[in-house]
């Protein structure tokens, strides 16, 4: 439509003013009576915490060497044992022996895992944000020759 004027459609209502700013009215190209309104909000968005787990690595684990290991545990004899002490105190002696088998065999490790993305980021916007830092990756550095490469 020639000869239009172009109108506001959008509106934004805020209470916080302060918190709005660079406001743009950019004409698009695409309608001629419509223009796209950007603006800017000043807004906190909380970072999630990493957290942290722990795990054991199987990567390196031999299960005929650990048999091995554990078979080797020196037990005292059951005649031996007489009381609960002694019984608890067998235990005692028997998990520390096993539980430095099992570290040695598979050690314990901690990773931190990923954050999740913002609830607000969805795939489109991610790969918007995300393609500048592309380009500017591969723009050669100033002084670098460029030889036959396509920019």
């Amino acid at each position: 439509m020639k000869g239009c004027t172009p109108s506001l459609v959008d509106l934004i209502l805020t209470n916080k003013k302060q918190l709005c700013f660079n406001i743009q009215n950019l004409p698009k190209g695409i309608s001629d009576c419509h223009n796209l309104i950007s603006v800017t909000i000043k807004g906190k968005v909380n970072i999630q915490k990493c957290q942290t787990i722990t795990f054991r690595s199987y990567r390196n684990f031999d299960i005929d060497l650990f048999n091995t290991d554990i078979a080797r545990i020196k037990l005292p004899e059951i005649e031996s044992i007489t009381t609960s002490d002694q019984v608890h105190g067998s235990y005692m002696q028997y998990e520390n022996e096993f539980s430095k088998i099992l570290d040695n065999h598979a050690p314990i490790k901690t990773r931190s895992s990923v954050r999740n993305p913002l609830t607000c980021m969805n795939s489109d916007i991610a790969s918007t944000c995300s393609t500048p830092n592309i380009l500017r990756s591969e723009t050669p550095k100033h002084g670098e020759n460029l030889g036959n490469r396509e920019i």
